[in-house]
């Protein structure tokens, strides 16, 4: 991975109905392009969101891939 890991790591974990679960890779890339599309909003960007802050997405027990 290379970078330091983020000083914060959600304690909830998305829960996604069996029957929407795809491959694991699947919904991981789903989830990148989602934080990628709402990051990229004038509103979110006019938030604390928008400032310096790293956003990542990922599994505690794998890489996680920064968005921003």
């Amino acid at each position: 991975m290379g970078q330091l890991p983020p000083d914060f790591i959600a304690e909830d974990e998305l829960v996604i109905a069996e029957n929407e679960a795809g491959e694991w890779n699947e919904m991981l890339q789903q989830m990148i392009d989602f934080l990628e599309r709402i990051l990229s909003k004038s509103s979110v960007q006019a938030s604390f969101l928008g400032r310096g802050i790293p956003i990542y997405t990922g599994f505690i027990d794998g890489d996680l891939i920064k968005i921003k």
